[in-house]
């Protein structure tokens, strides 16, 4: 349940940063500034999910948790997923929100490059994640 939060908290603002490219659309930069004002909490959503894994892992009761070859896999990616997340994602939020301040009511040009460059990271971020996640669930090996 915490991993559905997580990616979907990152989802839903990849979704609404593409929005970004109908900005011309009515509503649209309204849309986009409601969902950007209120504080996007996925941060514990998404550090609760790699700490509840390590804690699944470490209470396995058949002991070798973590020396199975599928955990290092989801270890790698769920840290690549990560540091997207924390080195694109989040700054890229936070450039929307200030575009999206600083912008009038028709912002145009203004929300392309970061409501794009969000969209994109959010999306590959999320693949990732569940990857990571299917590694983790399916156990392969």
């Amino acid at each position: 349940m915490v991993a559905v939060v997580a990616f979907g908290g990152i989802a839903l603002s990849g979704f609404y940063a593409s929005t970004a490219r109908h900005s011309g659309r009515p509503g649209v930069i309204e849309e986009l500034r409601r969902y950007f004002a209120a504080p996007l909490r996925a941060e514990a959503a998404v550090v609760s999910v790699g700490l509840l894994g390590a804690l699944a892992l470490g209470l396995d009761p058949g002991g070798g948790g973590f020396a199975h070859a599928w955990v290092a896999g989801a270890v790698i990616l769920w840290s690549a997923a990560s540091a997207l997340w924390v080195g694109v994602v989040r700054p890229a939020e936070r450039a929307l929100r200030t575009a999206l301040e600083q912008a009038g009511p028709d912002a145009g040009e203004t929300l392309l490059a970061p409501g794009r460059r969000l969209a994109w990271a959010a999306a590959v971020t999320d693949v990732i994640f569940v990857v990571a996640l299917g590694l983790m669930i399916y156990q392969p090996g």
